[in-house]
Formats: C-alpha cells, sequence, structure tokens
C-alpha cells in the first residue's frame, strides 16, 4: 500500500501482488537517487496511524488496518 504515486506501474501491474496505489508516476532519470530514510517506523497513510506490526487487509474496494494491542 502506498499513499501516493508508483513508478514502473506496468512492471508493477505484471506481478502476482495486490497494490493499492493513489497513481502512477512518470519514471524520471533524477529518481535515481530516492531511498528510503526510515523503516520500521510509525507512518501516517490516508490520515491513519499505521504502527509496525499493524495487520493490513485490503480487496478491491478498500484497505483496513487492524491494531494490535501490546
Amino acid at each position: 500500500m502506498v499513499d501516493g504515486c508508483i513508478r514502473d506501474s506496468a512492471a508493477a501491474a505484471g506481478l502476482d501482488l495486490g497494490i493499492w496505489v493513489r497513481d502512477a508516476a512518470p519514471n524520471f532519470h533524477a529518481q535515481t537517487v530516492i531511498i528510503p530514510f526510515a523503516v520500521n517506523v510509525p507512518i501516517a497513510c490516508s490520515n491513519v496511524l499505521v504502527i509496525p506490526g499493524n495487520i493490513i487487509v485490503a480487496d478491491d474496494d478498500r484497505v483496513v488496518v487492524v491494531g494490535l494491542s501490546h
């Protein structure tokens, strides 16, 4: 699940994976230095808090975040 756009959408569509994104973005040569700067940290996705360890359940209609009690 991506709260934004992805590159290489044609290649992604050929994968046997469920992919939920807002849109596709063109492939620019200048985007080669974009890398993740954090892993396993809380994020906001579409104004919903997602914490590492949450379960994401999705189908063609919607995505649901299931929070776990610790």
